[in-house]
């Protein structure tokens, strides 16, 4: 009998002492100083919208993505401009400017976007006269901030 509750004793420490050190499935109380510190729940991390790539060429694919890429083109030929973008936000406005040579802007194209991951935008420019010969700049802007510039060559 002595040996049975020198055991139920022991048994009692150690349970007394396991709940005392943390064994609780309950959580710990926190003070007001603690919870004023502690970090505030935040929903899920957004990327943030930003350029890709600005790339130009004479045909697009199914996909919406440059099918023939090309920085110089002929007077009668479509100027297709695919704006890739990632991240995610509000809605954007892109605007693409297109300079013909001499610096004489020809004409601004805008699209409203509202991006949630990678997204190709589409611009072109033609002219059913031709287009002049020379040097062009192609200047891609989001909400009225540059995002970047290309330039190509109509022969």
């Amino acid at each position: 009998m002595r040996v049975h509750v020198c055991r139920f004793v022991c048994l009692l420490v150690i349970a007394i002492t396991l709940h005392a050190c943390g064994g609780s499935d309950s959580p710990p109380a926190t003070t007001p100083e603690a919870a004023a510190s502690a970090p505030a729940t935040s929903p899920p991390p957004t990327t943030a919208f930003r350029l890709v790539a600005i790339d130009l060429g004479k045909a697009l694919g199914a996909d919406k993505r440059i099918a023939e890429p090309s920085t110089v083109f002929a007077p009668t030929d479509v100027v297709f401009a695919v704006v890739s973008t990632d991240g995610s936000g509000p809605s954007v406005r892109l605007r693409a400017a297109w300079t013909y040579p001499g610096g004489r802007l020809n004409v601004a194209s805008e699209r409203q976007i509202e991006p949630s991951g990678p997204t190709a935008t589409e611009f072109r420019l033609s002219d059913p006269s031709g287009l002049p010969a020379g040097q062009y700049t192609l200047e891609i802007a989001a909400n009225g901030q540059s995002l970047g510039v290309k330039q190509f060559t109509v022969e």
